[in-house]
């Protein structure tokens, strides 16, 4: 209960992630283990025109699988080519 008097008089920091004003990729593993998807997919919608990237993996930390990995790359790079123009 003190927790949650805590957070109900600070704030859960989502005004923070509203008010980011350059563009924003999210890359989130489809099936984290530490961090839900529903969480990742909520802070893509947090920050105004954010785009979200979702990872083929279950790994929470950088992928390290060589298919996931080129999978990152290409999201960087098109969200990269959309930002230009």
């Amino acid at each position: 209960a003190r927790y949650m008097a805590s957070l109900h008089r600070r704030g859960d920091g989502r005004e923070i992630y509203t008010s980011v004003r350059i563009p924003t990729l999210v890359l989130h593993a489809r099936d984290d283990q530490m961090v839900t998807f529903g969480e990742g997919r909520l802070l893509a919608t947090l920050v105004p025109g954010a785009k979200l990237a979702t990872l083929p993996s279950g790994n929470h930390n950088f992928p390290t699988d060589q298919h996931v990995v080129a999978h990152v790359v290409d999201a960087i790079n098109r969200f990269a080519q959309e930002t230009r123009t």
